[in-house]
């Protein structure tokens, strides 16, 4: 435990040092006075530092991309200046956000939902339907109220959860089959609106699958990292009667670690 707590402190320390010169670099463009070299330096610097610090499991995406975009030390050129404020400036709220090493962060199934969301390219799936779901509002041909209604919070609904939580994706798809199901034969039944129905019927059927995937894989994913393959599979071994229930959780043996 008191290893793990010094890491965390080391880890803070750190990346508290970066979000500060971070949010100079973001006042500098603010107020279009520009940073210098020194300010630049050290933000690489203590990305570099961040990353050698953070164990693999835990490192956010932004700082493999930080460190892979400006290498150890910064470039000291105009080109590069500009290269870093921009990067800054779009990864801000990344970069604010906590960096939790240790069995908390094991155990964060956002963090597990976000690499399988990107996996499956959930956001461009969501895309898709958002763009089927705004073809058939245009069409202005749904009379009742309450389905144009239904209709318009499920297009919110995927827009805003294009990049969403793990619980606000499973809402969105829960809401999605109740809107089919309530109103999608009413919706066929219109000459205007059939084809484009059909067509979203389609895209959420795959849609669907996509996300159920990606949601087994993270559940798969957190039950790894809470248990110990190679012991489970002892225990499975001296109670058979209980392989179809716990089987189907745990990735295969190659990819969890040996005993602890």
């Amino acid at each position: 435990m008191a290893n793990t707590d010094d890491l965390q402190n080391a880890v803070d320390n750190i990346h508290n040092a970066l979000i500060e010169v971070t949010k100079n670099i973001i006042r500098a463009i603010a107020g279009q006075t520009g940073y210098n070299s020194p300010t630049a330096g050290k933000w690489v610097e203590y990305a570099n530092q961040l990353q050698r610090l953070v164990p693999v499991y835990a490192t956010p995406e932004w700082l493999n991309q930080a460190c892979n975009e400006f290498g150890l030390q910064f470039n000291n050129t105009v080109e590069h200046y500009n290269i870093l404020a921009v990067f800054v400036a779009e990864k801000a709220p990344e970069i604010f956000q906590p960096i939790v090493v240790g069995e908390a962060a094991s155990l964060n199934v956002e963090d597990l939902f976000r690499i399988q969301s990107q996996r499956f390219d959930l956001t461009s799936v969501f895309e898709g339907l958002v763009s089927r779901l705004a073809e058939l509002i245009a069409t202005d041909v749904i009379d009742n109220r309450i389905v144009h209604e239904s209709l318009t919070r499920l297009h919110a609904l995927f827009r805003r959860n294009r990049k969403g939580s793990f619980a606000a994706v499973m809402l969105t798809m829960n809401f999605g089959r109740f809107f089919l199901n309530s109103f999608g034969g009413m919706l066929r039944a219109n000459k205007y609106a059939k084809p484009i129905v059909e067509n979203f019927e389609k895209e959420f059927t795959e849609a669907s699958k996509l996300v159920q995937e990606a949601e087994e894989a993270t559940k798969k994913e957190m039950i790894a990292r809470l248990t110990n393959r190679t012991r489970m599979q002892l225990f499975l071994e001296s109670n058979p009667d209980l392989q179809s229930t716990i089987a189907g959780f745990l990735p295969p043996l190659e990819n969890q670690d040996g005993e602890e």
